[in-house]
């Protein structure tokens, strides 16, 4: 099932590349900027674990690295799916030595509103899809086993663009399915990062 999305989000990106290639590079009535970019974005996750049953949580570092897709539609609004290894997770508020791992490869499908040349705002949903979790203490025991293998959140942000290739993003993402069975538990994250386009 995981290497058929993969597959599918893949596929998604290499058809709208040759939907809108044509069409979408070169100079037109938009003054001539590439209507199809491509890129690169890296960055650090905030995280923590909300509306947990069975512990509280306290926050966590861990990362985000991928690819991006975005297709301006028009000089306001542009489409933006990307493809990213996430590291979320929380840290236990009782005991700070037990930390809880959370793995996915997640797909952002982001609608971008440009205020002005430079600063947009971000929103959509983003579904992801479990690699790994652990949770582990002192004593390296595994007790975080029961993560469900999908989960899915809404997210919104803003970017700034730097220049033409550079921009900073700053976001939110808050889950809505729960992501263990028998637990009211959900991810919340907050991402700030860059992003390269060519």
């Amino acid at each position: 099932m995981m290497k058929k999305l993969i597959c599918l989000a893949l596929t998604l990106v290499l058809i709208s590349q040759t939907l809108f290639a044509q069409d979408y590079w070169g100079k037109d009535k938009f003054d001539g900027i590439k209507k199809v970019k491509f890129g690169i974005k890296a960055g650090t996750n905030i995280a923590s674990i909300d509306q947990g049953n069975s512990y509280d949580y306290n926050v966590g570092l861990g990362f985000y690295v991928g690819i991006v897709e975005e297709l301006i539609l028009n000089d306001m609004l542009s489409l933006q799916p990307e493809i990213l290894f996430s590291r979320v997770g929380a840290k236990d508020k009782d005991d700070s030595s037990t930390t809880y791992i959370l793995d996915y490869l997640s797909i952002p499908l982001m609608l971008k509103v440009y205020f002005t040349d430079d600063i947009s705002f971000q929103m959509g949903p983003c579904f992801g899809f479990n690699l790994y979790s652990k949770g582990h203490n002192k004593a390296k025991t595994n007790n975080f086993t029961d993560v469900k293998k999908f989960d899915y959140s809404m997210a919104l942000g803003a970017g700034y663009e730097l220049n033409d290739n550079f921009s900073i993003t700053a976001r939110y993402s808050w889950g809505i399915t729960e992501i263990r069975s028998k637990e009211d538990d959900r991810n919340s994250v907050f991402q700030l990062g860059a992003c390269f386009k060519f």
